[in-house]
């Protein structure tokens, strides 16, 4: 069936995309040394989640 193949294919996409944000924003974290504490952290990783839900709404609704 079509659509299941475009439904897997969103899928698949969607997964390279959240490893590659993620990978992308824990570099940056820890290249720019400036998390003091878990706070500081866990409100970038709510930053991250957030840009890759909008990636996915986006991607939806293309």
């Amino acid at each position: 069936d079509d659509s299941l193949a475009k439904h897997k294919e969103m899928e698949l996409d969607n997964e390279r995309l959240l490893k590659a944000v993620v990978s992308q924003d824990v570099t940056y974290i820890v290249q720019k040394e400036s998390v003091v504490d878990t706070s500081d952290l866990q409100t970038k990783l709510e930053r991250t989640k957030e840009r890759f839900e909008n990636c996915i709404i986006k991607k939806e609704t293309e």
